[in-house]
């Protein structure tokens, strides 16, 4: 994340397969990138 935000590189994020039978967990798993990619970004 730090050589692509160094580089004006944009990133993405997104989910694939085999998400599992817990949907809260699948959720955490998403929220907690999307909060790094976040932290990163700021």
């Amino acid at each position: 994340m730090r050589q692509a935000k160094a580089r004006g590189i944009p990133l993405a994020s997104t989910m694939g397969g085999g998400y599992g039978e817990d949907r809260m967990l699948v959720a955490r798993r998403h929220a907690a990138c999307m909060i790094r990619l976040a932290q990163e970004a700021a």
